[in-house]
């Protein structure tokens, strides 16, 4: 398939294999940075989500995304953590409070 698709002009990147596969580590990642920006205090978190909503075009906003993709984050980070303990894949300090209190704020 990838020397069809260079035959054919197109550039191809071929991704190694890894923890999470390459939706889950994408969306595991946006997620994080939407709670580690909402734990420093940078935005709301109606702000992320709005913000990628209109700039993404996205359907939904990251937060959405952590309470009903079906994908662990918290999970996902941690293996590739593992995989690659470089600091990158690090888990936001702020990723439990931010997560308990929107779930907070569906209850109420």
């Amino acid at each position: 398939v990838v020397g069809f698709l260079q035959l054919a002009g197109v550039q191809v990147s071929v991704i190694g294999d890894g923890p999470g596969g390459i939706v889950a580590r994408t969306v595991s990642m946006i997620v994080n940075e939407a709670v580690d920006l909402i734990g420093r205090g940078e935005a709301s978190a109606e702000d992320v989500e709005v913000a990628m909503l209109l700039g993404t075009g996205y359907p939904s906003g990251p937060l959405e995304w952590d309470s009903r993709a079906g994908v662990d984050v918290l999970s996902v980070l941690r293996e590739l953590h593992d995989y690659c303990p470089t600091g990158r894949y690090r888990r936001s300090p702020a990723f439990s409070r931010v997560r308990q209190a929107r779930q907070d704020a569906r209850i109420s």
